[in-house]
């Protein structure tokens, strides 16, 4: 019961345990019961036919084998904790199968018993999956094994490989978005349970979309064995991401590594680790390991500094012929390593292969290692020639930001390639290593073109993660309309989808990214929903209708332009649903009245068509009106339009004469004067009629003008009044002083500039004029009111004005700037304001200074004279 508190035990969840552990077991459990999912202890041998379904959560405490002829089915979504006290592993044996076929959205998680927060490396033992297909494990006496078969190492005691009689389509069932995370335990050196162990499995076992994160030791090793792989995460682990051997032979296809720059192992901790065998002998079958698309992210990425016990990107190694193609491998000490003589060879004889991949951001690329020449490069097997062979097409790349992935960041990594990464091509797929049908031919190197495989399904923070429920990150979304979603032509639906994802990327089938959207035409409308995590669906459908338009006409059964007294009938193409101009609703109304007659037309599905239109003219004996456009007096350069009412023809006047243009219901008046029309009805029972006068004043627009004078004092100016047309006038001093005089005198109040304006005023027009005035000063103890030069630069000759308190000498003086005099002027009784010509024109192109001395007041000013 879901969600319920739950402490009821069955008998067949736990096994191998005595009466006495039952009692204990079912007492803690009692008090410790919580409302989440019930917790199963699991212990000891499944032999049966067992499923775990995701209402519950299921504790391994201490080894639990799958033994031979049973199958162990896990519901999509459930949570299986390893205890952490007792190691807990599972160990699915050979002839048993595992079904643990989760999807995106329901993944199965084998994860810490810990809570959230106290999750770490190794708390529990890990998956181990056993199968019959070969393995190159000689006969061992010792332990009872036969030729092709081995005891799994972590030291569960079960035999892998199938000995004489090996099945290389071997089943072992299917992991399918499944994560494992804090699993890895080394039980004794160089026996280790990794995060996901396989040990003889066959190619009839389906892995794909799996997740190690945070194992104590390999994230997967293969021990022998065909098993093809799909989708493989490794994420943050302790020791090798991808560990090969024992005459593995299976093929893998878009996997990725994150490595954590501060954790690694002290045996050296690698992207790829790969070997024959533990000695590299020629036991077959020989290892034989094919990856394609990869891509592993080493700690220099991340840090200059990480631990000491990194090592390489791959580590090919002991006689093994593991092959690479269309991966990149980035920020490791040493990129590739290929090491021993009999690794050598294999890479000479063209029996392990490296093409099409890419090194970035390594302190040493490639490195080949013998006995009897360690860090060979340039003997018998020379790893730089050999990596450079023509149609191997390996790269070299110094930097990691040259890859253009989306996000390389450890705790939310993203190995999608953005917009002109050179990881978008390059991929082949014509070496025979890769013609099997199990891969996907791609363009792109590495694991990831522009779609994330990851998302959804996979957890960057396991260690935060709520793992009191089964595991459901389904999103629902619908689509709902404000209204009808069948709608007349020319109407809209909005549509508004509905979700129950936070801060989700909506995609509407019509190219709409919000929450709601307006549509025009009729079709299939749908949206598609991602949620932060990458998980996505689409919405259920919408189908928008559109009724056809409808159509409708009017007619009139005789003339529609007569006399007063007679009438005429219009009548409607549809004999209901008629709304008249006239409110009426009948099929037909009878005019006898002058005017525009129409109708709306509103069909069965309520859409509405409109008419055509008959205009009907009753004529009387006219007295036509004339209305006016707007004003009827206005500036020089302004109009009106006058509109004569309705007739058949129309003659204009203009103080009694007639003016051109005389068949226009409209007149546009531009001067002065009366104007009238007059109309004629052409029909027999008008006659001939002219308007009322209309009068029009076009009034002529002043022009502004002034000068002025001022008194020696500095600030006590007289204005001049040069305007013509004016009635009246209003000045603006500049200082917040106003006045309407025609010729003011004003005394300003403060120093400096002021801007003076006049507006020029007759009757609506106006004219505006604006003159600065420079040197205001109010104080009579200020000798120099104001200096400027200009131009400034200047290519002629160039004006130095001066405006003084009183009447002084002025001393002009200019020079180059190696001193010599080019100019020197002296102006006795100067006053007020005055210029001073610097005949610059004639002089050198250069920077001049100039100095002005009044009395015993100097300034000087900077001139640039250009050519």
């Amino acid at each position: 019961m879901k969600g319920k508190q739950v402490c009821t035990i069955k008998s067949y969840q736990i096994f191998q345990i005595t009466q006495m552990k039952k009692i204990l077991f079912i007492i803690a459990l009692t008090l410790c019961c919580v409302w989440a999912s019930a917790q199963i202890v699991v212990t000891g041998e499944i032999t049966t036919n067992t499923t775990w379904n995701n209402d519950n959560i299921y504790i391994l405490n201490g080894w639990v084998y799958v033994r031979a002829g049973a199958t162990l089915t896990i519901e999509k979504g459930t949570i299986v904790k390893g205890d952490f006290i007792s190691k807990g592993a599972l160990i699915i044996e050979r002839d048993a199968d595992i079904i643990a076929d989760g999807t995106a959205e329901e993944p199965i998680v084998f994860t810490s018993q810990k809570a959230a927060g106290q999750r770490n490396y190794g708390d529990w033992g890990g998956v181990i999956l056993c199968g019959r297909a070969s393995v190159n494990a000689p006969a061992n006496a010792g332990n009872g094994t036969v030729a092709g078969e081995a005891i799994i190492e972590g030291g569960v005691g079960s035999l892998y490989g199938g000995g004489a009689t090996p099945d290389d389509d071997d089943n072992s069932g299917i992991l399918r978005y499944v994560r494992i995370e804090f699993g890895g335990i080394p039980f004794q050196p160089n026996s280790e349970i990794n995060g996901l162990t396989m040990g003889g499995v066959g190619r009839g076992t389906i892995i794909e979309n799996v997740q190690v994160s945070f194992s104590g030791d390999d994230a997967y090793e293969w021990f022998g064995g065909t098993v093809n792989c799909k989708n493989l995460i490794a994420y943050r682990n302790w020791d090798d991401d991808f560990d090969t051997d024992f005459g593995y032979r299976g093929n893998v296809q878009f996997a990725m590594s994150m490595r954590d720059p501060a954790i690694a192992d002290q045996s050296g901790s690698n992207g790829f680790e790969s070997d024959n065998d533990g000695t590299g002998t020629g036991n077959t079958p020989i290892t034989q390991a094919k990856f394609s698309n990869v891509t592993i992210i080493g700690p220099l990425v991340n840090s200059s500094t990480p631990n000491s016990n990194y090592k390489r990107g791959l580590h090919l190694r002991r006689n093994t012929q593991t092959s690479v193609f269309n991966s990149v491998f980035a920020g490791y000490g040493v990129g590739l390593l290929i090491d021993g003589s009999s690794t050598h060879t294999n890479a000479i004889n063209n029996d392990l292969r490296f093409k099409n991949c890419v090194l970035a951001a390594m302190q040493d690329s490639l490195a080949a290692v013998s006995a009897a020449n360690p860090n060979n490069i340039s003997g018998a097997f020379n790893i730089s020639d050999w990596f450079a062979t023509s149609g191997f097409s390996n790269t070299l790349v110094d930097t990691a930001d040259e890859l253009m992935m989306n996000s390389t960041a450890i705790a939310s990594p993203r190995f999608t390639l953005a917009d002109g990464s050179p990881l978008m091509s390059g991929a082949s797929f014509t070496d025979s290593y890769l013609a099997d049908a199990f891969y996907t031919p791609v363009s792109y190197r590495g694991a990831f073109g522009t779609d994330n495989w990851t998302s959804c399904w996979a957890e960057w923070d396991p260690q935060n993660s709520d793992y009191s429920s089964a595991i459901n990150n389904a999103i629902t979304a619908s689509i709902s309309a404000n209204g009808s979603a069948t709608v007349c032509i020319g109407e809209s639906v909005e549509l508004e989808l509905t979700t129950s994802a936070n801060d989700a990327d909506i995609v509407w089938s019509n190219g709409a990214f919000t929450e709601t959207t307006t549509v025009l035409a009729p079709g299939t409308i749908t949206a598609i929903v991602t949620a932060s995590n990458g998980c996505s669906t689409e919405a259920e459908a919408i189908e928008i209708e559109v009724y056809p338009s409808p159509t409708v006409t009017i007619s009139a059964d005789g003339p529609t332009s007569f006399c007063t007294g007679s009438s005429v009938t219009i009548s409607s193409s549809q004999n209901s649903g008629n709304e008249w101009s006239t409110d009426e609703t009948s099929n037909s109304i009878t005019v006898n009245e002058s005017g525009t007659y129409s109708l709306n037309y509103t069909d069965d599905n309520g859409c509405i068509a409109f008419s055509n239109t008959i205009d009907v003219s009753v004529s009387d004996a006219p007295t036509p009106t004339i209305a006016t456009g707007g004003a009827t007096s206005f500036c020089e350069g302004g109009s009106v339009v006058l509109t004569a009412s309705s007739s058949d023809t129309y003659q204009w006047s203009l103080n009694g004469a007639e003016v051109d243009n005389a068949n226009n219901q409209t007149w546009t008046a531009t001067a002065t004067g009366a104007y009238t029309v007059t109309v004629t009805n052409a029909d027999q029972c008008d006659g001939v009629g002219t308007s009322s006068l209309v009068f029009v004043q076009v009034n002529p627009t002043p022009t502004a003008g002034f000068d002025y004078d001022f008194t020696y004092n500095g600030f006590t100016y007289e204005f001049n009044n040069n305007s013509t047309g004016a009635t009246s006038y209003e000045w603006n001093f500049g200082d917040g002083s106003t006045s309407t005089e025609a010729n003011p005198t004003y005394t300003f109040t403060t120093s400096g500039t002021h801007t003076v304006t006049l507006v020029a005023i007759n009757g609506n027009c106006e004219n505006e004029i604006e003159i600065t005035i420079t040197g205001v000063s109010v104080d009579e103890n200020e000798l120099v009111q104001s200096l400027s030069l200009y131009p400034n630069p200047t290519t002629g000759d160039a004006i130095v004005s001066l405006a003084i308190n009183g009447s002084h000498t002025v001393l002009v003086s200019m020079h180059d700037l190696a001193g010599k005099l080019a100019f020197s002027a002296t102006r006795a009784n100067f006053y007020g304001s005055q210029t001073i010509t610097l005949p610059t024109a004639e002089m050198p192109a250069g920077i001049y200074v100039v100095n002005v001395k009044v009395g015993d007041t100097s300034e000087m000013l900077k001139l640039v004279v250009s050519k």
